[in-house]
């Protein structure tokens, strides 16, 4: 039992990460362009409108990705409670490996909104 609980936290770790910076970036993105923090791409620090979209955007779709797989991660888990410490160890390893997949997957979202809103320079596209 011990090993399960072991493993259940640690499948969700990077759910709640995701889930908690996900909520402080939309609520609270950073006020302006830096090097340091917040969503930091070539094209979000084109501009001020591009780096206030791209924050909060990347933000709500962290706390949606985070909160979705926290019960992805959460419900396979509780179908091998008093399974074998191997079957625990592979299912919960291949849960944390989906969920780093789905945090690194997350940008190219941002990425395709931005292509989307802004031009090259960073000017929004509606207000050309």
């Amino acid at each position: 039992m011990t090993n399960w609980i072991q493993m259940l936290v640690t499948a969700l770790l990077v759910p709640l990460g995701m889930f908690v910076i996900g909520l402080i970036m939309a609520k609270r993105p950073p006020k302006r362009i830096n090097h340091i923090c917040g969503y930091r791409t070539a094209r979000s620090m084109k501009s001020q409108a591009a780096w206030d979209f791209a924050n909060v955007l990347s933000g709500k779709i962290w706390c949606v990705l985070g909160a979705a797989l926290l019960i992805i991660n959460t419900v396979p888990m509780l179908f091998v409670m008093k399974q074998s410490e191997t079957v625990i160890f592979v299912l919960g390893t291949a849960l944390c490996a989906f969920s780093v997949l789905v945090m690194i997957a997350s940008p190219f979202f941002v990425e395709h909104r931005l292509a989307q809103e802004f031009d090259e320079k960073g000017t929004e596209k509606s207000k050309e």
